[in-house]
């Protein structure tokens, strides 16, 4: 197998070479594209250093050079000449990047022979001395590892394990996520029913768990809201999970204490202090998700969550001559809005399917989106308001266009 790809490369050059169009050393391009200057000599003299199999990850490149003492070897260049640097000498005697690269995440794969295992799959982050064989498939004599493809941010290939020939494989993701609580209280609150919201540093391809109080791990979206929490100290913690699945092993966590205060004259207000404005026609985009917005106005701080359902009645008639009423269920939302501050709430109906059932039913029928918004304050009230939107279908492209 290691004779294959090495045939293939030296084919390459010799036409390569034959044309004319072969560069020894790595040049870069700067405006206008008639001024080139050469990065590095890598290699002095004939034949230079041959450099091949480029591969971008970021603002460096990642190829394959010959240097003149060190064989064919990975390298990494920033543009300039002491960004240009060998990664590695994987082989001390022959060559050690004999076959393709491919970018995935912040790693570079590339089919590396250490001279013992054989040509098999190796990864390096571009650092000086950092590369290193992933798995040794096939202990026999090298997996010889083929089309090394990124799709969607995922590692596939084609290997022989040296028992069943070249079949597919792919990378297994072995690195949990990261958490990060993003907003939510911490140390003293007088809101019992706080909001938190967290991410992960491998959004948008993880889920989450939520604990509080030390229970069990449940499902969770951010923005979460739990309570109405009792007065006195809590814990909220949250972990992510990412495809394969990996879990967190260090979920983020941040302890509060409720303190909620009794209402000033210890006769709490009629209403809660807060005006919702909606517009009564939306019209709904053309792509993406429907969108139907709020706007809270408070004249005291309060606690927002709104609810509701999109009615559909579409121009078709069922057999029985009546029109056909459907209901798609919107996903809650939740804010808090400060004294004397504005907020605007989006609702969403629960799933991009149904988004899409909407816009179509719109050209041939009529929704109406009835939304429950609950509003409640410090000392304990609370209100709640109803809201019709009518969602009009999206504007027609023009024929100019």
């Amino acid at each position: 197998m290691t004779g294959r790809l090495r045939t293939k490369r030296v084919t390459w050059l010799a036409v390569a070479a034959a044309l004319g169009l072969l560069t020894v050393a790595v040049f870069a391009q700067a405006a206008p594209p008639d001024d080139l200057e050469r990065v590095k000599d890598i290699r002095a003299g004939e034949p230079g250093s041959e450099p091949h199999t480029f591969t971008p990850l970021g603002n460096r490149l990642f190829f394959i050079a010959h240097n003149g003492a060190n064989n064919f070897e990975p390298w990494v260049s920033d543009g300039t000449e002491a960004g240009t640097f060998i990664i590695k000498n994987v082989n001390g005697a022959g060559p050690g990047a004999v076959g393709e690269m491919a970018a995935v995440g912040d790693t570079v794969f590339f089919v590396g022979d250490d001279g013992t295992s054989g040509p098999e799959l190796w990864k390096t982050d571009g650092s000086f001395g950092n590369a290193e064989r992933v798995e040794d498939l096939n202990p026999a004599g090298g997996s010889g590892p083929l089309e090394l493809t990124n799709v969607a941010g995922k590692l596939f290939f084609a290997a022989d394990d040296g028992s069943l020939g070249y079949e597919l494989w792919r990378g297994v993701d072995t690195i949990p996520p990261d958490t990060t609580i993003d907003s939510g209280p911490s140390g003293v609150t007088t809101d019992s029913t706080p909001i938190f919201e967290f991410s992960s540093n491998e959004d948008p391809e993880t889920s989450f768990e939520c604990s509080i109080d030390g229970g069990a791990f449940n499902p969770c979206s951010s923005p979460r809201q739990i309570g109405p929490l009792a007065d006195g100290p809590h814990a909220f913690s949250v972990r992510a999970l990412d495809l394969e699945p990996n879990v967190d092993p260090t979920p983020a966590a941040r302890n509060f204490t409720v303190q909620t205060p009794p209402p000033p004259d210890g006769t709490a207000p009629d209403r809660v202090e807060a005006s919702v404005f909606a517009r009564r026609a939306q019209r709904v985009r053309r792509r993406g998700p429907v969108r139907i917005r709020l706007r809270v106005a408070a004249r005291e701080q309060v606690r927002v969550r709104a609810t509701g359902v999109v009615l559909m009645r579409s121009a078709r008639r069922s057999r029985g001559g009546a029109s056909g009423l459907r209901r798609y269920r919107l996903r809650p939302v939740g804010a808090r809005v400060p004294t004397g501050e504005r907020r605007t709430l989006v609702l969403r109906p629960r799933s991009g399917r149904a988004s899409r059932r909407i816009r179509g039913e719109l050209r041939r029928g009529h929704a109406i989106a009835r939304i429950r918004v609950q509003l409640s304050d410090l000392a304990g009230n609370s209100d709640r308001v109803r809201r019709s939107v009518r969602l009009r279908p999206p504007r027609s492209r023009s024929k100019g266009r």
